[in-house]
């Protein structure tokens, strides 16, 4: 069963700063992150296309990456942080 546009939206009355939605460590960061500070702007005037990019890519178990805007500011899932954390994820370069 399809939900409807208005199941998907927080119930009236909710506070919508909890987005992005989700239980994953950068769910977490993202919202958490003072975005004021960076050219983004404060999280709440980021562009609905922003937003939709963020709910695709965090919750995803393949590794995501956003590039946003002219400074290339970086908002990635849990699977993409993992290839910075783990010496196996990325295999040496070639001619070692």
């Amino acid at each position: 069963m399809d939900a409807s546009p208005d199941q998907l939206r927080p119930a009236a009355g909710t506070a919508t700063a909890a987005w992005p939605f989700g239980e994953s460590e950068m769910a977490r960061r993202v919202c958490a992150h003072d975005w004021s500070a960076t050219p983004l702007g404060p999280i709440g005037r980021w562009p609905p296309t922003l937003k939709a990019v963020v709910d695709l890519l965090l919750p995803n178990g393949f590794p995501m990456i956003a590039l946003w805007g002219p400074d290339l500011i970086q908002i990635y899932n849990d699977a993409y942080h993992y290839l910075g954390t783990s010496s196996q994820a990325l295999p040496p370069p070639s001619g070692r």
